[in-house]
This record gives structure tokens, sequence and C-alpha cells, in this order.
């Protein structure tokens, strides 16, 4: 990534890939080969012009990566790029978001993400075509993460506090 601007990370179970994404827009395969990691470019700012990458998650198949973060043209009208881990070229934008758009994670089926939008100030749920705010919480969120079950989400608040939703 050019000038440190690694921002995300994201590791598969069923092979020795890792997935970095980084605010210069590059979305970067690393393949452990024989004692090296080489590093493929998968999406480069000419396929992602103006998107900072924040946030990565892979589905539970390892078929689908979403990657989260800014549109930082128009960062009112923000959206989030899904993309078929076979061909990386044309992602598939779902808009709904607001600013800042952090912290993505796959539900235990795959069929969609819980994210942190508006810099911490909307949780919002995605079925992958469309965006839903399903929790306002009283602070700015710093960070979230979702039970392996996917029952109860966490966050982690501007203020010190915890909370636990259903």
């Amino acid at each position: 990534h050019e000038l440190g601007a690694a921002r995300a990370l994201i590791t598969l179970a069923k092979d020795d890939n890792i997935y970095s994404g980084g605010s210069d827009g590059k979305i970067i395969k690393w393949k452990h080969n024989d004692g090296q990691w080489p590093a493929e470019v998968l999406v480069d700012k000419v396929g992602n012009p103006n998107y900072q990458v924040y946030s990565m998650d892979v589905n539970p198949t390892e078929t689908i990566l979403v990657a989260a973060g800014l549109y930082t043209p128009d960062e009112k009208n923000n959206f989030i790029n899904v993309y078929d881990l076979k061909n990386m070229s044309a992602p598939k934008k779902v808009y709904g978001f607001t600013n800042s758009v952090e912290n993505v994670h796959f539900t235990p089926d795959g069929k969609g993400v819980y994210i942190r939008d508006n810099a911490g100030r909307s949780i919002k749920y995605s079925d992958l075509n469309t965006a839903k705010e399903v929790i306002k919480p009283p602070v700015k969120i710093n960070s979230i993460d979702l039970s392996w079950d996917g029952k109860k989400l966490a966050g982690a608040g501007e203020n010190g506090v915890l909370y636990i939703w259903d």
C-alpha cells in the first residue's frame, strides 16, 4: 500500500491468502509461497477511484468480500463494495451509507453484514442489496463486533461504555 495506507486485513481459513485494503484504494491479495508473501493487487486506484478501504470481511463460504470505507468526493452518498472473490473487477455497490463506513461483520449464514456507519453514529444491516439502520446508538461507537452465533452485537462507546444489543 502506498504511503503506509494499509487499514484493513482479513485472513481466510480455506487457503493461505491474506487480503489487505487501504486508504490508497487498493485491495491486495498476499499468498504464502516458498517462504515469501508476494503481493497481487486485485483492486487499484483505477478500479476504485476516490474510495478508501477502512474495513473488510469475507462471508463464511469465502466467496464474497465486502469492503467498506469512504467515497471521498461524496461522503453523504457513501457505499460499500461487494466483490465476488473469483472476479474482483466489477463490485456491486450498495448505497445508503453516510461518512466513514467501518467494522464490517458478516452474519453466520453469510446473507448480510452489520456495519458501523456514519463515523460510529449509526449501525446498519445490509442484505448485500440494500442498507437499513438497525441501531441508533446513544453515543458515538468506536468499534463493533458480532457474536459467533449472530445473536448479539457489541459496541465500544466513546464514553468508555460497552453496549450489547440483542
